[in-house]
């Protein structure tokens, strides 16, 4: 389900192609959410990571309704909206956050010398172990049980390696 997130896992997060390109930095960051955590939780995580885009199109939209009575109550209907969606959103997914684990890392080229920050070899076999098992469940070659094990699994590498959680 889209409101859920592609994987029931986590999601990844890398810079578009474009930014790449402009910009020469490339970086990726896998955030794994806690197992167990169910479709609900989800919603309310991609809920806090997607605010700023449907939060900011809601704002335009009220800023709009509200623009032909004053201008003044534009401005207070848009921040008031945009504010307490931030502001519920981070009450209501502050432990799921703290739960969830995030592994990062990025590439830069300066001059002829490629640069590298972060971990991305714990990134890359995290990614790849996680689509593993979503193939693995998809094909009915594991069940749910497996499926989250392994889903431990790869959360416990990450919080073995001192990654962070999710702010």
């Amino acid at each position: 389900m889209l409101s859920e997130g592609r994987h029931p896992w986590g999601y990844l997060d890398q810079t578009s192609s474009a930014s790449a390109h402009r910009s020469g930095v490339v970086s990726h960051r896998l955030v794994v959410f806690a197992p167990g955590t169910n479709a609900a939780e989800r919603r309310i995580l991609m809920a806090y990571r997607q605010w700023p885009l449907v939060g900011g199109l809601g704002a335009l939209v009220t800023a709009m309704v509200l623009a032909p009575v004053a201008s003044w109550a534009a401005l207070v209907g848009m921040l008031g909206l945009y504010v307490a969606g931030c502001m519920v959103l981070a009450r209501v997914s502050r432990e799921l956050r703290r739960a969830c684990r995030s592994v990062s890392a990025s590439s830069m080229v300066v001059g002829t010398t490629l640069h590298r920050a972060g971990d991305a070899r714990t990134l890359g076999a995290c990614r790849a172990a996680l689509l593993a098992l979503e193939k693995r469940k998809d094909r009915g070659e594991i069940g749910e049980v497996e499926f989250e094990a392994g889903w431990g699994q790869v959360y416990a590498t990450i919080t073995a390696a001192g990654q962070p959680s999710v702010r």
